[in-house]
């Protein structure tokens, strides 16, 4: 299809917090993950990972290689690869303040 994935930055307003709007949670630092994620050892930093899905020049999706949904209803499950529920209720917190505020 012609896609590319490019990783967010740590400047992008999903990671930061602060949208056109509202204000959301700072993700930059600190975010705990299950310890399914943690045991693979593929964390290089404490942050949440997120690639822009770009066609051409206009970002046309999000894709996180980590789950967000299922982390966020407190239950355990082997081998989830997600955030500890508390950092998983701000990610997607972020993602809906985010998607709602795009123009």
């Amino acid at each position: 299809m012609g896609w590319t994935l490019k990783p967010l930055s740590g400047t992008h307003p999903l990671l930061h917090g602060r949208m056109e709007g509202a204000e959301g949670y700072n993700l930059t630092a600190g975010v705990e993950f299950r310890k399914a994620l943690v045991k693979a050892g593929k964390l290089g930093r404490q942050t949440p990972q997120f690639f822009g899905i770009w066609d051409g020049e206009k970002m046309i999706g999000l894709y996180s290689p980590f789950d967000v949904v299922f982390s966020t209803t407190g239950y355990e499950a082997h081998g989830c690869r997600g955030y500890k529920t508390a950092d998983a209720r701000a990610v997607a917190t972020n993602l809906v303040i985010y998607l709602s505020a795009l123009k």
